[in-house]
């Protein structure tokens, strides 16, 4: 059961994060505007770290791996993000 006033993100929500660019910017944190960014929560919605919360347990936690939700979590993230609406390929991963 969900907790009360939390939802998983919503298509709409996935959409609008997928067509964010670039992927990171300076100063390279959780707070600098960019698709990872906004994916994470730091700029923007956040549905990553939503489905975190969402779940609560073991999923809130350092120890997150070990919830095999944790893989299906962030897989479903991949597949997204190469399926969906944003086009990140091509780009670093790290800052230059």
């Amino acid at each position: 059961m969900a907790p009360p006033g939390m939802s998983l993100p919503t298509r709409a929500e996935l959409n609008t994060v997928l067509s964010v660019t670039p992927y990171d910017t300076a100063l390279w944190d959780y707070t600098a505007p960019g698709f990872r960014s906004n994916l994470e929560g730091g700029a923007g919605p956040g549905p990553h770290n939503g489905v975190h919360n969402w779940v609560g347990g073991q999923m809130l936690q350092s120890v997150s791996p070990n919830d095999p939700g944790f893989w299906l979590h962030h897989s479903s993230w991949t597949r997204s993000g190469r399926t969906g609406s944003g086009d990140t390929a091509g780009t670093p991963i790290c800052p230059p």
